[in-house]
């Protein structure tokens, strides 16, 4: 199965983005994942997979699926292939409220593109659906419906960050994104939390986005006796 994908290279310039780069590469999807069942081998590799690890598979999802976040992280492998949704919508959903570092993939550099999000994610910190950390990867026409809950630091709808402070070299690019879910965040120390990303680092571009989110913020203060 190919497709023909289109990568562009960008640079930020007096606030305005201009293309310097532009080439067509194409993709032969090596996974085809048709059933819950085959997502689920397909992740289960993903999270099995060493730290230093790095997954090269070109995925065409084919079936509406869904994935449940642990409560430990149990891999910082890097997703350096491309995953295709095809459109069809991953459910997503937190299996304690305490769930951190929780998103499909904890690094990513490849290509993620044309996938719906829903579910409910509670959890404190770096909080997100398709990548913690986008590395120079490109993500792109993907849509949110999930509903976060954050109690911690640096979670975003779409990735939590974007390059990690370290690892810049590559621009990091989120295009044509939108979500349509809540992000609440409950805790006074909250950073970096809602919109598309929770936090950019430098050599990242963030563009064609649609507005449309809801940051709910519930803080529990002591109450003052000179208000009461």
């Amino acid at each position: 199965i190919n497709d023909l994908i289109l990568v562009q290279s960008h640079i930020l310039e007096k606030n305005t983005l201009k293309d310097i780069k532009m080439y067509a590469a194409d993709v032969n999807y090596d996974t085809v994942i048709t059933t819950q069942e085959e997502f689920d081998t397909f992740m289960s590799e993903v999270s099995t997979s060493g730290k230093d690890a790095t997954i090269t598979k070109n995925v065409s999802l084919k079936t509406n699926v869904s994935l449940t976040f642990p409560e430990t992280v149990s891999s910082y492998a890097t997703f350096g292939g491309v995953f295709n949704g095809n459109n069809h919508t991953i459910t997503l959903s937190s299996a304690t409220n305490e769930v951190e570092r929780s998103a499909m993939f904890h690094y990513m550099t490849g290509t993620f593109k044309n996938t719906i999000f829903e579910g409910s994610v509670t959890g404190a910190s770096r909080l997100s659906t398709v990548c913690i950390y986008n590395l120079g990867g490109l993500i792109e026409n993907v849509t949110s419906y999930v509903n976060f809950n954050s109690t911690g630091l640096y979670s975003g709808t779409i990735c939590a960050m974007t390059n990690d402070g370290s690892n810049s070299s590559e621009r990091a690019i989120v295009k044509n994104c939108v979500n349509y879910g809540d992000f609440t965040v409950t805790n006074k120390e909250n950073h970096y939390c809602g919109g598309i990303v929770g936090y950019t680092y430098q050599n990242s571009s963030i563009i064609d986005l649609k507005r449309s989110y809801k940051l709910v913020i519930f803080f529990l203060f002591e109450r003052h006796p000179q208000l009461m």
